[in-house]
């Protein structure tokens, strides 16, 4: 049972880092496309990491291991649903213990307090496709 559980959470430690690397470059490029200027989304002391990333990606893998055979619509309304619901409760969290949010949705189609809109709950479901199909089963 011990040596089980190291392996789990040696695996879900290598899908954390690989998490927030890979967020951490997707947002860099995605704030470059959008801006035209370079934002480091660090979240940690040392490096190109960004946490909430890391999470996000171990939660994706949680949700959606068990579906990964599945057709594309189903993962991609799992990780809308999963990936909305996830930030809502990221950002929910990062303003009752740090007082603030690192986002803020109001201004955008479908936003809920904020915290979560139709535009990213989208990227959430195709992001879950591409982890699912693409990325974790080569992790």
């Amino acid at each position: 049972m011990r040596k089980e559980f190291i392996k789990k959470f040696y695996y879900l430690f290598w899908i954390f880092i690989v998490g927030c690397f890979v967020g951490w470059i997707v947002e860099g490029v995605f704030s470059f496309l959008k801006h035209g200027i370079f934002m480091n989304h660090s979240a940690l002391v040392i490096g190109p990491f960004n946490a909430a990333y890391g999470l996000s990606a171990c939660f994706l893998s949680a949700l959606l291991v068990k579906y990964q055979n599945d057709n594309y619509f189903k993962i991609f309304l799992i990780g809308f649903i999963g990936g909305s619901v996830l930030e809502y409760i990221m950002s929910w969290g990062m303003e009752l213990v740090l007082g603030f949010s690192a986002w803020d949705y109001s201004s955008k189609f479908l936003n809920i307090n904020g915290r979560i809109c139709f535009t990213y709950s989208i990227f959430w479901g195709i992001l879950a496709i591409v982890w699912v199909k693409l990325i974790y089963p080569y992790l």
